[in-house]
């Protein structure tokens, strides 16, 4: 063992609590909490995206909201068995993939009520959430239509 002293401490245990914005995406979180699908699109190319993005990628122009039917389909499901980041707790519902009546993309989310793994195609809608998720983007709950 070395020479060297061992200098006593004491461990500390720091919780810091922190509110950051949402910034420019807060329409689209709203929203989600509250069930509507809010999109954006794109006034140079005409695209659409949920979730939204600020500007377009292929044109690089601005983007305007656009509230969507917050109806789809699922193009592709699974088990989301887990922990939620941000201190949700367990996941066990649906997760999938879900591509938006009027969206260019796919949106990921829960799906309650079709079992563990949402069958592929079958029509679903977004829904309010009826909990206070530690994110917003954990609002994103769709049930079948």
């Amino acid at each position: 063992m070395s020479d060297a002293r061992r200098i006593p401490g004491s461990p500390i245990d720091v919780n810091i609590r922190y509110t950051h914005s949402l910034g420019g995406l807060s329409p689209y979180f709203e929203g989600l909490i509250a069930g509507r699908a809010v999109a954006s699109t794109c006034v140079a190319c005409g695209r659409t995206w949920f979730p939204p993005r600020l500007g377009c990628c292929s044109r690089a122009g601005p983007a305007r909201w656009k509230t969507l039917a917050g109806t789809g389909r699922i193009a592709a499901g699974t088990n989301g068995g887990g922990t939620l980041p941000f201190g949700g707790g367990s996941a066990g519902e649906g997760l999938a993939l879900v591509a938006l009546d009027g969206a260019d993309n796919l949106a990921l989310g829960w799906v309650d009520g079709l079992g563990d793994v949402p069958p592929v195609d079958a029509r679903v809608r977004l829904v309010a959430t009826e909990s206070n998720p530690p994110h917003p983007a954990q609002a994103a709950r769709y049930v079948p239509e």
